[in-house]
């Protein structure tokens, strides 16, 4: 696929700009974009792996998997939008008594913090934080 050429005008003349491929600085080829697209569509955690493989910065390439970057090719291959972070639960002092208690009982009987966590259905981070701020 060609990419289009577009001209700015700039305080020398014009200044061609050439996105894609055609750009000097450019370390992605159109092929590997598509692919990476591809890919992190059935397969959310491989940009930073593609990153290593091709040698290029892991920013870089999300960047063109979400389309920010190589957009004339969204027509070739969709970009794979970023997902909206789930809300952030807010618990009150007596849910936060009671499944802190849980968590407690369930590591004095020898769960580990996350599978603990997950018997209460919190993150393992939040059971963590709540040991080490309410003992």
């Amino acid at each position: 696929m060609v990419a289009p050429t577009k001209v700015f005008p700039g305080r020398q003349g014009s200044v061609l700009y050439r996105p894609g491929e055609g750009n000097p600085h450019a370390r992605l080829t159109e092929a590997q974009v598509i692919s990476a697209r591809r890919r992190a569509r059935t397969s959310p955690g491989c940009v930073a792996e593609l990153a290593r493989q091709w040698n290029v910065s892991p920013e870089g390439l999300r960047q063109a998997v979400q389309g920010v970057n190589w957009k004339y090719l969204d027509a070739v291959a969709q970009p794979v939008r970023q997902r909206a972070m789930s809300p952030r639960h807010e618990y009150s002092d007596e849910e936060r008594r009671d499944l802190l208690f849980f968590v407690r009982t369930m590591i004095a009987a020898g769960a580990t913090v996350v599978d603990a966590a997950a018997n209460v259905g919190i993150a393992d981070p939040t059971a963590r934080l709540w040991l080490r701020t309410y003992g």
